[in-house]
């Protein structure tokens, strides 16, 4: 399936980690605020011009508002623009 945000908008596959290594599990509740995940696809400005993600990188985001989708049995999330807050550089 070909997903095309629509807007400043960004489809993010979400990295959670729901467990320590030690194998206990961690409550929504205890989950840091800032997240983590990988640019699926992006949206365009309003004017046409591409926003400054490429798919595939992986960024930290924050906010309370995303609208949540299941694709192939993985957790995505559409993120606005204004709440990437960094792009994570290796």
């Amino acid at each position: 399936m070909n997903i095309k945000p629509i807007g400043e908008r960004v489809l993010v596959k979400v990295k959670k980690e729901e467990k320590t290594s030690g194998g206990i599990y961690i409550p929504e509740s205890a989950q840091p605020e800032n997240k983590e995940g990988y640019v699926v696809a992006v949206g365009t400005y309003e004017d046409g011009s591409e926003l400054p993600l490429k798919e595939g990188e992986k960024i930290i985001y924050g906010g309370y508002q995303t609208d949540e989708i299941d694709l192939d049995g993985e957790k995505h999330i559409f993120v606005d623009l204004k709440d990437i807050l960094a792009k994570v550089e290796d």
